[in-house]
């Protein structure tokens, strides 16, 4: 692990019946109730993550009402239409949390372009929107591309939007970091289009640039190219010795490393945290899964209570989004019981925003941006048809 030390200027299932009953009420009832929405896709690539992710909410849910004197209910909704997230869904999503008088917060999207498309319509309704796992850095500050960003996405320039997972800046020098460590001296960077895979892959290029690195080539691929056997020869014809890639499993990330992989031999490659997921490990080929390495938020809990019950539910190697959203979800019910009784809106937003809390990563808070100040990443590998913790890790 390490800590990146420059920034550029341009700026993780249980039963069907239990994923169920995660979309019902799971308050107890009494004169002092409130809503919180939750928001991921349940279909597709990203579904058996997002399935831990509800879980992970609920138990949070489940816990506060126990001795709570606001007794909250989860709302759990789907972003996705088919095997990916919708924008038309999650605007309805995001409309009816909006619409509905007992709504105080909104988690989600999984996805940082589909909270890209929540953002506006919350913030407008001064709900508190927290997201677990959008990590784009257009979201909360300027990204050296979008020069309306991030004030498209806060039209009434409140701060309404914080995030768990750090800001891709942090990510993107974590990476650069990693490629000075294996001597990477050209870089073939490629990206998805959609706002994660493109800010991750901008940022990498700065960083890497700065660095000394050589930007061989930068290109955008379709998610819908029947193969991409002529981007991997465009890789080769690079003379690249490492890609970067900006985008998640819904982009065909394993076909995409697949073929370059065939393609180039010898090349080496690296994801961001959208990959750092088991399921997505075994659609690759074994030669891409030997040569990937994957950034990934550190996100290993303090040993309290709490993390002892996680682990009972999940386990101990349980995927890291679990960590993020139960961490998203008990920063919103701290928020809500600090409150008081029938809580509103903006007493919600007041007391998310304000101070540190002692969370299951330890000592945290949300920043002016609303980005966290939970700021390291880990260098992962596949061994075994699994990502752990590689064996060396960058130099800072």
């Amino acid at each position: 692990m390490w800590r990146p030390g420059f920034i550029p200027h341009a700026r993780m299932g249980l039963t069907a019946a239990a994923l169920v009953a995660a979309v019902a009420a799971t308050g107890c009832g009494g004169s002092n109730e409130a809503s919180i929405y939750l928001s991921v896709p349940q279909q597709g690539a990203d579904a058996p993550s997002s399935k831990q992710m509800i879980e992970a909410a609920r138990y949070a849910v489940d816990e506060h009402n126990r001795n709570a004197k606001v007794k909250v209910k989860l709302v759990v909704l789907d972003d996705a239409e088919g095997t990916r997230w919708s924008a038309e869904k999650v605007k309805a999503n995001a409309r009816r949390a909006a619409d509905d008088d007992h709504a105080v917060a909104y988690i989600g999207e999984r996805n940082s372009e589909a909270t890209a498309v929540a953002m506006p319509i919350l913030n407008r309704a001064g709900l508190a929107h927290v997201a677990p796992t959008s990590s784009a850095v257009a979201l909360t500050g300027p990204d050296g591309i979008d020069p309306k960003a991030p004030e498209r996405y806060r039209p009434t320039g409140k701060r309404t939007f914080g995030r768990v997972i750090p800001s891709d800046r942090f990510q993107a020098a974590a990476i650069t970091q990693h490629l000075r460590s294996e001597r990477v001296k050209r870089l073939f960077v490629v990206d998805d289009g959609a706002l994660y895979g493109r800010d991750l892959a901008t940022a990498v290029a700065a960083f890497a640039q700065q660095s000394g690195i050589k930007v061989a080539d930068r290109r955008t691929f379709s998610p819908d190219a029947p193969d991409y056997r002529q981007l991997a020869a465009r890789v080769k014809r690079s003379g690249a010795d490492a890609v970067v890639f900006g985008g998640g499993p819904a982009s065909r990330a394993a076909r995409v490393l697949s073929d370059i992989a065939a393609a180039n031999p010898d090349i080496k490659l690296v994801g961001g945290d959208a990959l750092a997921h088991d399921a997505f490990v075994d659609d690759l080929t074994p030669a891409a899964a030997r040569r990937l390495r994957v950034t990934a938020p550190r996100v290993r809990p303090v040993s309290d209570k709490r993390h002892q019950a996680l682990v009972r539910m999940f386990g101990a190697d349980a995927d890291r989004y679990v960590w993020l959203t139960y961490e998203a979800t008990q920063a919103v019910l701290a928020a809500v019981e600090k409150a008081g009784g029938d809580p509103d809106r903006a007493e919600v937003l007041e007391h998310l925003f304000a101070g540190s809390r002692d969370g299951v990563f330890g000592r945290w808070r949300f920043d002016k941006n609303g980005d966290s100040t939970l700021t390291v990443y880990e260098l992962l590998a596949v061994r075994n048809g699994r990502l752990v913790p590689a064996t060396t890790t960058p130099r800072s």
